[in-house]
């Protein structure tokens, strides 16, 4: 690789040379190395001696390579000497010492793993993936490359990436992890509160500040300041476990997860609405979708076709409260339904049978006929969004009275 003339009687220094490959994008490589490296890399120069350094003027692979640079290093750095174009098989270097300042940037950068996986977006302009229990980061603004100091591992593999903040959440077939740091040279790894495993990595969705997943036990709401299983009180795990929560998708749409399932024979779909913490069934599918921010649209691909989410008709729906029983027969006279449009169809039941059905057309209170009972349910149906029912033994109780 190098070769010189040493001259007597002159001080000598000792260097030793390395280059790098440059693509047409400006994307340089980590220093050419062989193991062992040659022994011509390293030469004793006197002063004023000139070095002829030797490189290849080719490249294996689709890399879109043009140009060589360069570097020497006398005391341990190494610093730029000079770029070539890459059919230039030879260099000679003349340059003194004192001329040379730029430090070589691409030290440890290396190709991250053949099978990286999860590429996420983190604030401070690098990229974040997987492999097994490693967990990789870029240098920042150069997707290119993965310098190997900036690997975390986790304890369990990991099935998908999310981002909330500066914040990495690494969610695994076991306990989830978080990696916090502004910078990919200052991170560290926590565990999280919740040792609930992601059964899914198309449920992850990252919506204000948390990240949601599906788990054998429910739909997680994950966050460094804490986490819950936000469906708990809504299913008991068989029921969860019904819908084939390893095969949910996951999409964020005005501060609800628009999810869909296939348990193998039933395709359908959910949507969680973080801000009113209520769960509803929908009887569509998506195969795939992205949430686009710039357009704040969702898309959808519904029987090989793509559909904007709440762009069509809207769709119908029946929703029934939970059974109320009370430890006294009560007879309850009226009711009053906050819509933001309608009609809307109520039905009262007492004691399990149908009591009064009605369409309601405005917020008026609507009178309920005589009746006593102990077990009181109230069921909606309408294509409008109903903000609350209210049920109540005199008009007086309803207005607050």
């Amino acid at each position: 690789m190098v070769g010189g003339t040493p001259q007597s009687g002159a001080v000598t220094e000792t260097r030793t040379y390395t280059y790098t490959f440059v693509n047409s994008w400006d994307e340089e490589s980590a220093p050419f190395a062989e193991d062992p490296m040659p022994a011509a890399a390293t030469v004793d120069v006197k002063f004023g001696e000139t070095v002829t350094v030797t490189m290849p003027t080719g490249l294996t692979g689709a890399y879109d390579v043009d140009r060589k640079r360069i570097y020497r290093a006398t005391n341990g750095v190494y610093l730029f000497v000079a770029e070539v174009p890459l059919a230039q098989a030879t260099f000679v270097d003349n340059i003194p010492a004192d001329e040379l300042a730029e430090e070589l940037p691409s030290l440890t950068w290396e190709q991250p793993p053949a099978d990286l996986a999860g590429l996420t977006a983190m604030q401070g302009g690098f990229l974040a993936g997987f492999s097994g229990i490693d967990v990789y980061f870029s240098e920042p603004y150069r997707p290119f490359a993965w310098p190997i100091q900036y690997q975390q591992s986790v304890g369990y593999p990991v099935v998908g990436l999310a981002a909330i903040d500066t914040t990495l959440a690494v969610l695994t077939k076991g306990k989830p992890s978080f990696i916090q740091g502004a910078s990919p040279d200052g991170t560290v790894v926590v565990e999280a509160d919740i040792s609930q495993a992601c059964v899914s990595k198309d449920s992850i969705v990252s919506m204000n500040g948390m990240v949601y997943y599906a788990s054998p036990d429910g739909l997680v709401a994950l966050a460094p300041g804490g986490s819950a299983i936000v469906t708990e009180q809504l299913f008991l795990k068989p029921q969860w476990q019904s819908l084939k929560p390893e095969s949910i998708k996951g999409f964020a749409y005005e501060d609800r997860y628009i999810g869909f399932y296939d348990t193998g024979s039933q395709q359908g779909g959910f949507i969680y609405d973080t801000r009113s913490k209520t769960f509803t069934f929908h009887d569509m599918y998506a195969a795939g979708g992205y949430s686009d921010l710039r357009n704040d649209t969702l898309y959808l691909v519904v029987d090989n076709k793509l559909h904007k989410w709440e762009s069509g008709s809207a769709l119908t729906y029946t929703w029934k409260s939970k059974k109320f029983t009370l430890p006294d027969a009560v007879s309850f006279t009226c009711f009053r339904v906050n819509a933001e449009a309608y009609p809307v169809n109520v039905k009262v039941y007492r004691d399990g049978a149908l009591h009064h059905e009605e369409d309601v057309s405005s917020r008026e209170i609507k009178r309920l006929p005589v009746g006593y009972g102990h077990d009181w349910e109230i069921e909606l149906s309408g294509s409008v969004e109903v903000f609350n029912v209210e049920i109540g033994q005199s008009p007086r109780e309803l207005s607050g009275g």
